[in-house]
């Protein structure tokens, strides 16, 4: 490497927090803009081509689009079906709750 040459610094702070949800393990990437508003989520986990892990993707595209629209956590948690003991009753539920969690 020369002088000129420089590692590539990413743009964007991200966190990644693991969680069990319906018995089964996931890790959700939060990228965050440089003033602390997030940007993006992308969760790791559900094997790979199965109906769960379609329905993820699509969850954190939707997420990552309302985000980016300002909506803002409290919206989201306040949108979501809950359990009686407030759990999420899906993944994608699941996923704004753990958003919600980690700011």
């Amino acid at each position: 490497m020369n002088d000129d040459d420089q590692p590539f610094q990413s743009r964007w702070h991200n966190n990644t927090v693991e969680f069990v949800y319906w018995n089964s393990r996931y890790q959700l990437t939060v990228g965050m803009h440089p003033d602390g508003r997030y940007r993006e989520v992308t969760l790791t986990g559900p094997r790979s081509g199965s109906a769960l892990s379609f329905i993820a993707l699509d969850g954190c595209a939707l997420v990552n689009e309302l985000l980016q629209r300002y909506v803002s956590i409290e919206t989201l948690t306040e949108l979501i079906q809950r359990k009686t003991d407030g759990g999420a009753e899906s993944i994608i539920g699941e996923i704004i709750l753990q958003l919600a969690q980690s700011s």
